[in-house]
């Protein structure tokens, strides 16, 4: 709350879990412009292991389909952003530059 009524513009960073906590996901959703960037369940995975963390998959043989089920039971959550920008085989810089171009619209 504290960042949210500060004066200026900022950018919050949340992880993908802020759906499921419904009344923080919806002070955000009134207050700010919420952006889901939506990525395939592999691209996920691909982008957490190219960053060296391999903890949430170690010693969980079904981990991409435990990947696969959270990912879908949160998409109508997610669906519930301003505004959803595919981030697949794009550079970050293409994908910030949509979400302030859409933004600005």
């Amino acid at each position: 709350e504290r960042v949210v009524n500060r004066r200026g513009k900022v950018v919050i960073a949340t992880g993908g879990s802020i759906v499921m906590e419904p009344t923080t996901y919806e002070f955000l959703r009134d207050l700010t412009r919420t952006v889901f960037l939506r990525a395939t369940p592999e691209a996920h995975w691909n982008r957490v292991v190219a960053q060296g963390d391999t903890r949430p998959m170690r010693d969980r043989p079904d981990a991409m389909e435990q990947l696969r089920s959270l990912l879908d039971e949160r998409a109508p959550f997610y669906g519930q952003a301003e505004l959803t920008v595919d981030t697949m085989d794009r550079p970050p810089g293409d994908v910030a530059d949509a979400v302030v171009a859409t933004l600005r619209a």
